[in-house]
């Protein structure tokens, strides 16, 4: 008996339906449901079986043959659209097949509803008529509104994680009984005028059809990778370097779709659907995910925060994490940093931060990269332990030692070709090899294309790809555009609050990092206090008999500006060129799940903007308090307190440049010789050591770094037109600048200055964030994995 899915077949231009229950003839016997007259064709030459696994073509023994792809086939499973041959690979009748696909499943059924009330309330909370146990859903997520008719409508009641209908995140939206209703993990559909709820519990029947990527010169990366995973699978992705590991992972995540071909999560669409289910999606990168200097608790809490509604409470966000910790055997590690765990421990945290959300697809890109063969073998049964109970877990490896823990293993060969698709059990068998590293070499070695051929051809093609496939591969089935950015799971100023809280803990759990915060600034201090002797910034006079006293140069009072600008600059650029990039695939990971990029740039300048405050006032307190100056203020009236002004808002443009530095590279240390050139450059055109105004390129590049403003405000503020030579204005002498006067206006000028180069700097730092943003732009050319 078949599953009933119909099926639509093409035969010399004629189009016909079939309803599923009975067999479908095929030759040139005047009573064939499929009726051909083609002399190659048999009389009974084929028959369409519809069986509990959809459609199956079975060649009668007919005396021409019946071909697939110029291949000849007696039996044959019609997953998708596919086109075959009768009688001759080239002459014969071409016959086109198209099942219905399955129906989309929707999981657990847990409960009916009555529609009988004007509108159901669905929620989280107790007193809704929908209760919702799911911490993705909001306390009052939705309601069902019912009119005369009846006509049904979904109305959004402003939830953190949105209501989708058919996939689409809508506010409101008219729903029939086709309609597929969605939140957090949770489906609903009408039936007959009642509301059935169904639970995605894990079980999830995941499949690849045709997936290709191209780089930009057309060459595939991934060519046609294609297959179908039962529930609680765990299946591993293995191949030699080049062979497009890491590019497959990103196309079956959604995060990086296929330029053709596409992916099915219990038969919907995830490129179509990928808002709604992303949220179902754990991904567990390379490098870990969490801050090492917090505990596993505190950095699991702050995860949840981010990834739960703001509605959820702290008791509730606590369950979650301590059943976690429980699920993963951390309970004993739950109050110790992170650092301090083995490399197996800080894998099984990274991956309980990804089973807060109770995700039914769980992907791990080299888990055991790193690990010794003993906690490699733990990692990999924990994987095994979490497929058991009850996900789809899928990895990229390059460890062979674990491969018989997994229910399927993929080989790619170079050019991302799959070479075998099966259980692990059977892949030696196929390759007629020994040992996993013999085969890795045979990858290596032979063309791409023939990998492709000869695995197509075999019957383990047929067994596990093929059989099992709910579609065919079509490959004209283009993939889809990158997917929108996720919607915020928590509002700007919750998650504001959630990384302010976050940097701040992780700054005191740092012991080093906070006593160079709290202990730089003072040394620095000290040491111009001890180096620049006395008087710096006094005013000195000569007197001449019989005439009135005159203003001469105090040698020492540049060097007391421009050791305080230059010192602060370092303060502000060493306290920020790391802030960012250390925490790149925290921040990726983070982003995918609904973080905002301007959320996350300002409890940067929240937590930094404070210290570099702090550290310039007391650089500026200790090292002028023997300098018996300045004497006299631009516009603050306090000539001390206008100079601090002007070395913090010094510092905090070093701190923004220092941003920039870190988003605009991708690790620490190409980030510390780039910091090493900006305060060299500092050093150089500040315009102290040097006259730069007779140097036209220089002079300009002069411009654009904060130590030649902030000199240029502290020279105004203490008047060092003045103190340096009383001969600065007629003419202008070598060491004079027209940016050093004291005056209002080239004061407010040189602050405006500085300014505007922190405003650009946070512009580029925003800008250079946004394109590290996989969804805010078009995907780049993939390179192989």
């Amino acid at each position: 008996m078949g599953d009933g899915r119909p099926l639509r077949a093409w035969l010399n231009g004629r189009e016909f339906a079939f309803d599923g229950g009975q067999d479908v003839r095929v030759g040139r016997d005047p009573t064939a449901n499929l009726l051909s007259v083609n002399p190659v064709v048999s009389r009974d030459h084929a028959v369409l079986h519809p069986t509990e696994g959809g459609w199956v073509l079975e060649d009668r023994g007919s005396r021409g043959g019946t071909f697939l792809d110029g291949h000849r086939v007696t039996t044959l499973p019609i997953a998708g659209a596919t086109t075959v041959r009768l009688g001759d690979p080239d002459s014969g009748d071409e016959l086109q097949l198209l099942p219905e696909p399955p129906p989309v499943r929707l999981g657990r059924l847990t409960a009916s509803y009555r529609t009988d009330t004007p509108r159901l309330t669905i929620g989280r909370a107790e007193d809704n008529d929908v209760v919702v146990d799911d911490m993705l859903v909001s306390r009052y997520h939705a309601e069902l509104r019912v009119s005369t008719g009846p006509r049904f409508e979904i109305v959004d009641l402003g939830s953190s994680n949105g209501t989708f209908v058919d996939g689409n995140r809508l506010d409101r939206c008219e729903v029939a009984e086709t309609t597929i209703i969605g939140f957090g993990r949770h489906q609903f559909r009408l039936v007959g005028g009642v509301l059935q709820a169904y639970e995605d519990e894990g079980r999830v029947e995941f499949e690849a059809v045709g997936l290709s990527v191209m780089v930009a010169e057309g060459r595939p990366i991934l060519d046609a990778v294609s297959f179908t995973l039962p529930e609680k699978s765990f299946l591993a992705i293995v191949g030699p370097s080049g062979a497009g590991k890491s590019t497959l992972m990103k196309a079956l995540t959604g995060f990086s779709p296929a330029d053709q071909g596409t992916v099915l999560y219990n038969g919907r669409d995830l490129y179509e659907s990928i808002e709604e289910l992303r949220s179902r999606i754990g991904y567990v990168p390379q490098d870990d995910i969490l801050h090492p200097q917090l505990t596993v608790r505190r950095a699991l809490d702050f995860a949840a925060e981010l990834r739960f509604p703001s509605d959820v409470s702290k008791e509730e966000r606590a369950s979650v994490v301590t059943a976690v910790m429980e699920e993963l055997g951390l309970t004993n590690r739950a109050d110790l940093p992170i650092h301090k765990l083995s490399g197996g421990q800080r894998k099984r945290t990274s991956v309980a931060l990804e089973l807060i959300t109770k995700p039914s697809l769980l992907f791990l890109d080299e888990p055991t990269s790193g690990l010794d063969p003993g906690f490699e073998k733990s990692a990999m049964e924990l994987l095994r332990e979490l497929a058991d109970g009850g996900r789809t877990v899928i990895v990229v490896t390059h460890s062979l030692q674990s491969l018989d823990l997994c229910d399927r293993v993929i080989f790619l060969a170079p050019g991302g070709t799959t070479a075998y698709f099966g259980p692990p059990g059977e892949a030696l068998e196929y390759f007629a090899r020994t040992d996993y590293a013999d085969v890795f070499r045979e990858l290596e070695r032979q063309q791409q294309g023939s990998w492709r051929e000869r695995f197509e051809e075999s019957r383990f093609y047929r067994s596990y790809v093929s059989g099992p496939a709910r579609r065919s591969h079509d490959l004209a089935r283009g993939g889809a555009e990158p997917p929108p950015p996720p919607a915020a799971r928590r509002s700007w100023r919750g998650q504001l609050g959630t990384l302010v809280r976050r940097n701040v803990a992780v700054i005191a759990a740092d012991r080093g990092l906070l006593a160079m915060l709290l202990f730089l600034a003072p040394i620095l201090g000290v040491a111009l206090f001890a180096v620049l002797g006395t008087g710096g910034l006094k005013p000195e006079y000569a007197a001449t008999p019989g005439s009135p006293r005159t203003l001469v140069s105090n040698a020492g009072s540049m060097d007391v500006l421009f050791g305080l600008v230059f010192c602060v600059g370092l303060i502000g650029t060493v306290d920020s060129f790391r802030e960012i990039v250390k925490e790149l695939p925290i921040l990726r990971r983070e982003r995918s799940i609904g973080l905002s990029l301007s959320a996350y740039l300002v409890s940067k300048l929240v937590v930094l903007v404070p210290f570099v405050v702090l550290q310039a006032t007391v650089l500026t307190l200790i090292a002028v308090s023997r300098q018996n100056g300045p004497r006299t203020a631009n516009a603050l009236g306090s000539p001390v307190l206008e100079l601090v002004v002007d070395v913090v808002l010094t510092g905090l443009g070093a701190m923004v440049v220092g941003l920039l530095i870190s988003a605009s590279v991708s690790t620490s240390d190409k980030a510390t010789p780039l910091m090493a050139a900006v305060v060299a450059a500092s050093l150089l055109l500040a315009g102290a050591l040097f006259d730069l105004r007779d140097k036209p390129v220089i002079r300009e590049l002069s411009y654009l770094t904060t130590t030649r403003w902030g000199f240029a405000a502290a020279s105004s503020s203490a008047d060092l037109t003045h103190l340096a030579d009383n001969q600065c204005h007629s003419p202008p002498k070598a060491s004079c600048d027209a940016n050093w006067r004291h005056s209002t206006s080239v004061w407010l000028e040189d602050l405006g200055a500085l300014g505007a180069i922190s405003v650009v700097g946070l512009a580029g730092t925003a800008y250079a964030l946004r394109r590290r943003d996989p969804h805010a732009r078009r995907r780049a050319t993939t390179a192989p994995g």
